[in-house]
């Protein structure tokens, strides 16, 4: 089961602003990270593949069909959830519970809502709830519609660690049992290396890289632990001949070049990094794991 996104000459701008630039993709996967720093275009992607908005040119194909023109498809198609949820509602968390189970799955509600421990705040109104349990409220219902495809904005953005390992064995499970796939975005390399099948690597508004986890292991891409207390990675980065992919905070992925473990040894050495790792590694750990291997 999968999902199916072509993209070509997709642009979206805001005036003078190009939020996103797209020559041309296309990649068939169930599970679908779009990962790139703030302000790289992730959520403007987003919002086209959910049809909530139109591009400024080109054309963006989901399954065939394009959501921003027919709209009617695409909400029965997806489901989705955006970044900062607000629910300014007076209702009650059991009173979503019940539509959640009415509208969609209600053994995946009862589970979500146990495993998630949502039934710990069960008679507190929306509007009195924090980030983080408005985000887990929002992904009960979005997670157990009966859509084919779940379209979901940095869902792990607001969840401590805990939560965020469940959701991500939750989402695995969904995913993958359903016609259809799942898609979402993350400004962390290992929320995505870690779940997603493929990868939508944004800078700047750029389509930078894109594949499946085996591509990015046979690219030969790193993953590069700066200092976090460094005060410019872009002009150090200038300097050393590395050849970046993006950057996530101290974190960035570059190319592996001639040379370049001499490059990062003395980078190392002069205290500029923590260190360094091939990408695609985490996934074969977290898979093996999960196989008992």
């Amino acid at each position: 089961m999968a999902v199916r996104i072509r993209a070509e000459k997709l642009i979206k701008t805001y005036g003078p602003i190009i939020a996103l630039e797209i020559e041309k993709l296309e990649i068939e996967t169930n599970i679908l990270a779009i990962i790139g720093p703030n302000g790289s275009g992730k959520t403007t992607l987003l919002s086209i593949i959910t049809g909530i908005r139109y591009p400024s040119k080109g054309l963006l194909e989901l399954d065939g069909f394009v959501p921003y023109n027919d709209r009617e498809k695409a909400i029965r198609e997806i489901s989705f959830l955006f970044d900062r949820p607000r629910l300014p509602l007076p209702a009650r968390v059991r009173d979503v519970i019940s539509l959640a189970k009415d509208l969609g799955d209600p053994d995946g509600v009862e589970e979500f809502v146990s495993i998630m421990g949502i039934d710990g705040f069960l008679d507190r109104r929306l509007s009195s709830l924090s980030m983080g349990q408005a985000q887990l409220v929002g992904l009960m219902v979005v997670l157990n519609m009966n859509s084919r495809i779940i379209v979901l904005d940095e869902p792990f953005a607001h969840l401590d660690v805990k939560r965020a390992s469940l959701l991500a064995e939750f989402l695995k499970k969904k995913c993958r049992s359903r016609n259809g796939g799942c898609i979402y975005t993350t400004h962390t390399p290992w929320e995505a290396e870690s779940l997603a099948d493929h990868m939508v690597l944004l800078r700047d508004g750029r389509l930078e890289w894109w594949g499946s986890l085996e591509d990015l292991i046979k690219d030969n891409i790193l993953e590069v632990y700066f200092r976090p207390d460094l005060e410019d990675i872009g002009r150090v980065l200038s300097g050393t001949g590395l050849k970046t992919i993006g950057c996530f905070g101290y974190i960035c992925l570059v190319r592996e070049e001639d040379d370049i473990l001499r490059i990062l040894e003395e980078l190392y050495k002069n205290n500029i990094i923590l260190g360094f790792r091939r990408t695609g590694v985490r996934k074969i750990y977290v898979e093996s794991i999960g196989q008992g291997g």
